[in-house]
């Protein structure tokens, strides 16, 4: 009976022994695979009318300003109203001499994006720049400076910037299912309930219905951000860590362009000495129709640079 036993749990263990070499053999990766189908090589029925589904989106932003007609040509718009959110909708406006392009030091140059205000609705310039609307199904990606503190060192606790990299469709179509939006927004002096050094995410079916997370921590300097959109869920990378995920009806469901703003949510109304906050954007990189690592992400920019591009759009229907 005892030699019995003892078979049966050199059989048992050699089971778990065999179980476990199947699983490691298996392991995947999540940085070296891709997550999710390539939707841009069988888009079958389940892709947006209009968006594109194939290729890559990239600029480097090497241009000389915003009326650069490389610039133009290439997609991008500013914004040039008076509109929300925030100060800007209150009697503030947008301004395309907010957006300028700087050398980096080294062979590059980045897009400073700046927000200006000296206490008043009216003295309140904000900025903004985005693509044509194509875009659905993807990763998306941007090399982001967040900055804590103005030019100035005036930094006053009743100022409440937005520096952001988002992704939206149509707003007029807000409170129907061909609107959606995905949100990067740094608070870094608060706001929205939250304390100062807060970074948002926030996932949105119509612009009265929106899941989000934040987190507080001092996020001054340089940071990738990746968004990875699908049908099922949505994912926020940040510096390759995953974030957070928002699942369905937070998904993707109309045609969206990509931004960048800085505006105010509010501001210090007490005090007249001008305050301008900045936010740098170094290169912005969409994968339609493809989930991919942050890791892939880098890889891509690598052999783009190492290819010396500038700019490539190669994506289609």
């Amino acid at each position: 009976m005892k030699k019995q036993m003892n078979s049966y749990l050199k059989l048992f263990l050699s089971s778990l022994l065999l179980i476990n070499c199947n699983c490691a053999n298996n392991q995947v990766d999540a940085e070296d695979e891709t997550i999710g189908p390539d939707l841009g090589s069988n888009t079958g029925d389940i892709t947006i009318p209009g968006t594109v589904t194939k290729g890559e989106f990239f600029d480097d932003f090497n241009y000389e300003s915003p009326s650069d007609t490389e610039f133009t040509s290439f997609g991008w718009k500013v914004r040039s109203d008076n509109y929300g959110p925030g100060i800007s909708g209150q009697g503030g406006s947008w301004s395309p001499s907010n957006i300028s392009f700087l050398d980096d030091g080294e062979t590059n140059k980045v897009v400073k994006l700046k927000a200006n205000t000296m206490g008043t609705a009216t003295s309140t310039v904000s900025s903004e720049l985005f693509t044509t609307r194509k875009f659905g199904v993807g990763t998306f990606a941007a090399r982001v400076y967040f900055y804590n503190a103005p030019e100035s060192d005036m930094d006053l606790i009743g100022d409440l910037p937005v520096q952001t990299f988002f992704t939206i469709a149509d707003p007029s179509k807000g409170e129907i299912d061909a609107y959606c939006e995905f949100d990067f927004e740094y608070l870094p002096n608060g706001g929205w309930g939250t304390n100062p050094n807060t970074l948002f995410s926030t996932s949105w079916e119509t612009v009265s219905n929106n899941t989000g997370d934040n987190y507080t921590q001092d996020q001054e300097g340089w940071h990738t951000l990746v968004i990875q959109i699908d049908f099922d869920s949505t994912r926020y990378y940040v510096d390759g860590d995953l974030k957070y995920t928002h699942y369905a009806p937070y998904v993707v469901d109309g045609v969206m362009s990509v931004n960048f703003n800085l505006w105010f949510i509010n501001i210090d109304t007490e005090n007249e000495t001008e305050r301008v906050w900045s936010q740098m954007i170094d290169w912005v990189y969409v994968r339609p129709g493809k989930m991919l690592t942050p890791t892939q992400v880098n890889e891509s920019l690598d052999k783009l640079r190492n290819d010396n591009l500038e700019r490539l759009d190669s994506t289609t229907l």
